[in-house]
């Protein structure tokens, strides 16, 4: 019987349906702690990843310009944007020659001239188009010299108007001829 007893107390501690609620409680305990740590290092490392971080260039610009300074300046500059867009998708000689802007814009843009007949036209509207970093892609030229010249000219006036804003314009000084008075 002796034999038999003992053999139910190992059976006792190796059948899984028996619940020793010390043993349970001590688990369960060990078991949350881990968890409640593990959520505790997870809440912290979110915290920590959502810092804004910035460009190390970008303190020098906005040390001394207010927020809502800065705030003006985007909405203006997408509003800028904004009308660029639509004198592009406005004119069918841009859609002709399918304008792409690949990068950011560049300038100064230089105030294009006037022209009296559809080649010299298009090639200041291209020439304007290459100043301000947009790039015309892949298209039948045939199309292009079809469209009337005042249509190109204001095109290009537009886009001129558009882009002096965003990229700046480059001022064309005259040639001035300054005589300089010397004793002889």
């Amino acid at each position: 019987m002796a034999a038999a007893a003992v053999t139910a107390d190992l059976d006792k501690n190796l059948d899984p349906y028996t619940i020793d609620k010390d043993t349970t409680k001590s688990k369960f305990n060990l078991s949350t702690k881990s968890v409640a740590a593990t959520r505790s290092s997870t809440k912290k490392n979110i915290k920590a990843s959502r810092t804004k971080l910035k460009a190390p260039d970008s303190e020098s610009e906005d040390v001394n310009k207010p927020r809502s300074t800065i705030a003006k300046d985007m909405i203006e500059q997408t509003y800028y944007e904004k009308i660029l867009s639509e004198t592009l998708l406005q004119y069918p000689v841009f859609a002709t020659i399918q304008v792409r802007q690949i990068g950011y814009l560049t300038g100064p843009v230089s105030k294009p001239n006037t022209s009296s007949d559809r080649l010299n036209a298009v090639k200041i509207m291209l020439d304007l188009l290459q100043e301000a970093g947009l790039v015309a892609g892949e298209f039948d030229p045939v199309y292009l010299f079809e469209m009337e010249l005042g249509e190109i000219q204001a095109a290009t006036q537009d886009l001129y108007d558009s882009l002096k804003i965003l990229v700046s314009e480059h001022v064309q000084t005259s040639d001035l001829n300054y005589q300089t008075r010397s004793s002889h």
